[in-house]
């Protein structure tokens, strides 16, 4: 059976979001397990669900962790009214872009790669 993942086991794999509402936390957990099968996701099974929960929390609006953005490299700069370019983030689809916009979510589709998931499509 798949490893249960609580608020409280959430929060310690994920401190920075201590200050969010329980209720939030508890929503994007929920949220999450459509998108991670437990058979199929073996023993990253609590990692996929966590990386995705907190993705998922990470972009509700008016959150704007900063330090959670995922940006590419820097590609031009400037430092008179400071203008930074950064290169587009790769990712294996255009639907998985907004996944690739915070570094749980990145995790997210590194560990989908990592487990042999690809995209998954609908009928």
């Amino acid at each position: 059976m798949a490893e249960s993942l609580t608020v409280q086991t959430f929060l310690a794999r994920y401190p920075e979001f201590a200050t969010q509402p329980p209720e939030r936390v508890a929503q994007a957990l929920e949220d999450a397990h459509p998108w991670v099968d437990a058979s199929r996701w073996g023993a990253a099974y609590a990692q996929g669900i966590a990386s995705l929960a907190a993705h998922f929390v990470w972009s509700t609006p008016g959150l704007g962790a900063d330090s959670a953005a995922a940006r590419g490299v820097v590609v031009s700069e400037r430092a008179g009214d400071l203008h930074i370019s950064y290169a587009a983030l790769p990712s294996d689809s255009a639907s998985d872009a907004w996944l690739a916009t915070s570094v749980y979510g990145q995790r997210y589709l590194t560990l989908r790669r990592m487990i042999g998931l690809g995209a998954l499509v609908a009928p």
